[in-house]
């Protein structure tokens, strides 16, 4: 089997370079296999809104409470940059999802106008470009069925405009997140630990772009990090278990 021999390379459907265990590759989706075999399109959090995304060739639209993540699973080691344009200049950004039952993420969130602090009563929205640390169990006041959320960092003051083609970039690295949007109306630079009030921090996860009611149209893609290999032996187990083989002769 072809990923077997090649690694998690193969699962890659777009030129891959390798230095020292780390993968580096870029997406401009231009062909629609590759965008259907490369990435999934999914709710990225609870949310009442509903999943909205459109492929055209050489971008995606994303609207509504909708995540594009890749398909592989990163060690806290992976740097994500997109290049995007921004129709509804509030509630999008970058993400990164623990890859377990558990629910974890690392959010990069532009523009918030949604995710509020505290509950019930209390609860007011946190305004802002704010990097979060969200999840079961990171918030100690949290209810038991909701995800509590952690500022990493924030910024309250946000000037970006529709129209504007900017540059946002997610990093992890062990236990730190780093991100930063770059545009001609409004940029930042946020970063800090990742760490919940339970003492957690977040494995290994999956990296991407979401919405929350904002509209942003995603041009390219270029992901650089280390693939967490258990998971990787753990897929390739799924794929041979599936793969009937050649037809028997009769």
């Amino acid at each position: 089997m072809r990923p077997g021999a090649l690694g998690p390379q193969a699962l890659i459907n777009v030129p891959v370079e390798e230095k020292k265990g780390r993968l580096e590759f870029a997406y401009e989706f231009n062909e629609r296999a590759v965008f259907d075999s490369d990435w999934t399109i999914e709710q990225p959090f609870s949310s009442e809104l509903p999943i909205q995304a459109d492929w055209k060739r050489g971008r995606v639209t994303l609207e509504k409470a909708t995540g594009l993540l890749h398909r592989l699973v990163f060690l806290a080691d992976v740097h994500l940059e997109v290049d995007a344009e921004v129709h509804q200049p509030h509630d999008f950004g970058l993400l990164a999802v623990q890859e377990s039952d558990d629910f974890r993420a690392i959010l990069f969130n532009v523009a918030n106008t949604r995710f509020a602090l505290k509950k019930g009563d209390a609860a007011q929205v946190n305004r802002g470009h704010v990097l979060w640390y969200i999840g079961q169990g990171v918030w100690r006041d949290a209810d038991a069925d909701q995800h509590g959320f952690i500022k990493i960092d924030e910024r309250a003051k946000v000037s970006l405009e529709s129209g504007d083609r900017v540059k946002l970039e997610l990093t992890r690295s062990k236990n730190s997140a780093h991100a930063t949007l770059q545009g001609k109306t409004d940029g930042v630079d946020l970063e800090g630990n990742v760490t919940g009030d339970d003492g957690s921090t977040m494995g290994p996860g999956r990296v991407g772009v979401f919405t929350n009611s904002g509209i942003i149209v995603v041009h390219a893609v270029r992901i650089s990090g280390r693939v967490d290999m258990d998971w990787f032996r753990k897929e390739l187990g799924f794929m041979v278990a599936s793969d009937p083989g050649p037809p028997e002769n009769d």
